[in-house]
C-alpha cells in the first residue's frame, strides 16, 4: 500500500471531515431542538461528555508518553468509532435515554480524536508550519462543510424538514468521514518532535501554561455557551423555521473560512477578540430573524482568531512539555469550557441572561489577552509577564486550597457514609431480632 505524506494527509482528512462535521454537529442540536428536546435536555448532554473528556484528557496529561506506534494506532480507531456513532445518532432520535447515551458516547470520543490528531500536527511540524497547517485544515475543512450544509438544505427543502432526512445525511457524511479514516491509516507520519517532556521546564514556561489555558478555558466557556443557545434561542424565541436554522449554519461556515484566512498574526488574533466580545451580544440587541446570519457570520470569523492564537502559543512549549502532553492541554482547555458552558445554560433559563452572561465571559478573556499574554498583550512584555506571574501565583493557591478542601470534604462523606450504613445494618439486625422474638 503507497503511503503519503502528512500534510497532504492532514488536509484530505480536514476536508472529508469538514463535511462529515457540517453535517453531524452543525444540525445536532437543530436535529434535537426539533425532535422536542430542550435547553436543559442538550445541555446535560454537553455536561457529561465534557465530564468525562476532561477526566480523560487529564489522564493523558498526566501520563505523558506513549509510543508513536500507540499514538497512532489510537487515533485511527477513535477516529473511524467517533464517525461510526455520529452517523447512527438519527436512529434513536425518539428514544430520548439511548439517544442521549449515543451522544455523549459520540461527543466523547471527539476527545481523544482531537488529542491524537493535535499529537500528529505538534511531532511532526515545528514553529509557523504549525500554524499553516492548522490555518489549511481550518481553511479546506470549512471549505468543505458548506458543500456538505448545502446539499442538507436541499435535502431538507426536499423533504419538508421531515426528521427522518438526518438519517440519511448522517449516514451520507458518516460514510464521507470514513474516508478520511482511511487516508490517514496510509499516511507516513515521522516524528519531529519528541512525545516526551524535559525533565525541567523554563518557570517562564510553567506561568505561561497556565496562563495561557485560563485564557483558552475562558474562551471555550464563552463561544460553546453561544453555540448551546443561539439555535433553541432563534427556535423559542424567534420562531425560526428549521430551514431557516440551516442558514445560521452556512454562515457560520463561511465564516469559519474567512477567519483562517484573515487571523494569520497575533496582532490580528488580538483584534478579532475585541470583535468576538461585541459579537456576542448583538443577538439580543438586533433580534430581527433576518440579521441573525450576518451577526452568526461575524461571530464565526472571530472565533478563529482565538484557535489560531492558542495554537501559536502552544506550538512555543512543545519542546519542553512534549507534543501529546500539549494536545491533551489544549483539549482540557476546551472540555472545560464546554463544561463550564454546560452547567451555565442548565442552570439559567433566560436567552437574554446567557447573552450577557457569555459577553461577560468575553470580556473577561479578551482582558487577560491583553495584559497577560507577552505574545499579543498591549502592555510591555514585562509588565505582561508580572500579570502572567500574578494569575499564576493566584491560580496555584487557590488549586492548593480547594484540593485540600476537596480532599477533606470527601473524607468526611466516606465517614458519614460509613456511619450511616453501621447504623443502618445494626437498625436492620434490631429489626430481626424483634420479628424472630415475636414467632
Amino acid at each position: 500500500m503507497r503511503s503519503i505524506g502528512p500534510k497532504l494527509s492532514l488536509i484530505v482528512e480536514a476536508g472529508t471531515g469538514g463535511f462529515y462535521v457540517a453535517i453531524t454537529r452543525s444540525f445536532f442540536i437543530i436535529m434535537l431542538s426539533y425532535a422536542g428536546y430542550n435547553l436543559t435536555l442538550i445541555s446535560i448532554i454537553f455536561l457529561i461528555q465534557a465530564i468525562a473528556s476532561t477526566i480523560y484528557a487529564v489522564y493523558i496529561y498526566k501520563r505523558g508518553t506513549f509510543s508513536h506506534n500507540i499514538l497512532r494506532i489510537l487515533t485511527i480507531v477513535c477516529h473511524g468509532l467517533e464517525r461510526i456513532f455520529w452517523m447512527i445518532l438519527p436512529l434513536f432520535i425518539y428514544f430520548k435515554i439511548v439517544e442521549i447515551c449515543i451522544a455523549c458516547i459520540a461527543m466523547f470520543i471527539t476527545t481523544p480524536v482531537g488529542i491524537f490528531l493535535n499529537y500528529l500536527i505538534y511531532s511532526s511540524f515545528t514553529g509557523r508550519d504549525i500554524v499553516d497547517i492548522v490555518s489549511k485544515r481550518f481553511a479546506i475543512g470549512s471549505a468543505t462543510s458548506i458543500i456538505g450544509i448545502l446539499l442538507s438544505i436541499i435535502t431538507i427543502w426536499i423533504f419538508h424538514g421531515n426528521l427522518i432526512v438526518y438519517t440519511y445525511l448522517y449516514l451520507l457524511s458518516g460514510f464521507v468521514g470514513l474516508i478520511g479514516t482511511s487516508v490517514l491509516l496510509i499516511a507516513e507520519f515521522k516524528p519531529i518532535i519528541s512525545t516526551v517532556q524535559i525533565s525541567t521546564v523554563r518557570f517562564e514556561v510553567e506561568i505561561g501554561k497556565v496562563t495561557s489555558l485560563l485564557f483558552y478555558i475562558l474562551f471555550c466557556s464563552c463561544i460553546n455557551l453561544i453555540y448551546m443557545i443561539w439555535i433553541p434561542y432563534m427556535k423559542s424565541i424567534l420562531k425560526a423555521s428549521q430551514i431557516y436554522a440551516t442558514i445560521i449554519a452556512i454562515s457560520g461556515s463561511v465564516g469559519t473560512i474567512v477567519g483562517s484566512l484573515v487571523w494569520r498574526s497575533n496582532n490580528l488574533c488580538r483584534i478579532s477578540l475585541v470583535i468576538l466580545v461585541l459579537s456576542t451580544c448583538l443577538p439580543i440587541l438586533i433580534s430581527s430573524v433576518y440579521i441573525q446570519p450576518l451577526l452568526y457570520f461575524i461571530f464565526s470569523t472571530c472565533t478563529m482568531g482565538g484557535f489560531i492564537l492558542i495554537t501559536a502559543i502552544y506550538s512555543t512549549y512543545v519542546t519542553e512539555l512534549g507534543t501529546l502532553r500539549v494536545s491533551a492541554l489544549s483539549q482540557i482547555g476546551y472540555e472545560v469550557g464546554t463544561l463550564i458552558a454546560s452547567i451555565i445554560s442548565m442552570l439559567l433559563k433566560n436567552y437574554y441572561i446567557l447573552f450577557l452572561i457569555a459577553t461577560g465571559i468575553g470580556g473577561l478573556t479578551l482582558s487577560i489577552v491583553l495584559i497577560a499574554i507577552p505574545e499579543v498583550a498591549i502592555v510591555p512584555r514585562s509588565l505582561a509577564l508580572n500579570y502572567a506571574r500574578t494569575i499564576y501565583n493566584i491560580s496555584i493557591t487557590s488549586l492548593t486550597y480547594t484540593t485540600l478542601f476537596t480532599k477533606e470534604t470527601a473524607k468526611l462523606f466516606i465517614r458519614i457514609l460509613g456511619l450511616t450504613l453501621l447504623i443502618s445494618i445494626i437498625y436492620a439486625i434490631y429489626k430481626i431480632l424483634l420479628i424472630l422474638v415475636s414467632i
